[in-house]
């Protein structure tokens, strides 16, 4: 396991999916630039129920952090050809839409966990 922090654009919509089990789960592609200027492709699948729920929030096009465990897989096709598939497997993630989210309940006078505060003195 690689423990790793990838930021990128999402390639297109995430989807949400169930498992066998019927627990739900988002997996998304995420385009990231490499050191070379070259798009390296990686599948994100979020498990975790609030990482689903916020990947499946997002939009195509959106840029996106995310953090989790990289896993490698080496492919080899029919014809022979070899090629590597890159997963990760997403513990959390931030986007703008969250930030923004974030930043709109800070700002908000009378937010819930200011309004619960003066509830209790």
């Amino acid at each position: 396991m690689i423990d790793a922090l990838i930021a990128g654009r999402l390639c297109e919509k995430p989807d949400e999916r169930r498992t066998k089990h019927g627990r739900r789960y988002a997996v998304a592609s995420v385009r990231v630039f490499t050191g070379d200027g070259e798009p390296e492709y990686i599948t994100a699948f979020a498990f975790r129920p609030e990482a689903a729920q916020a990947l499946v929030a997002l939009e195509s096009g959106d840029s996106v952090a995310c953090t989790g465990e990289l896993k490698f897989t080496k492919i080899i096709d029919r014809s022979g050809f070899h090629s590597q598939r890159t997963d990760l497997i997403v513990h959390a993630l931030l986007s703008t839409y969250h930030i923004n989210q974030k930043r709109r309940a800070a700002d908000d006078p009378y937010s819930e966990a200011i309004a619960d505060h003066a509830r209790r003195y």
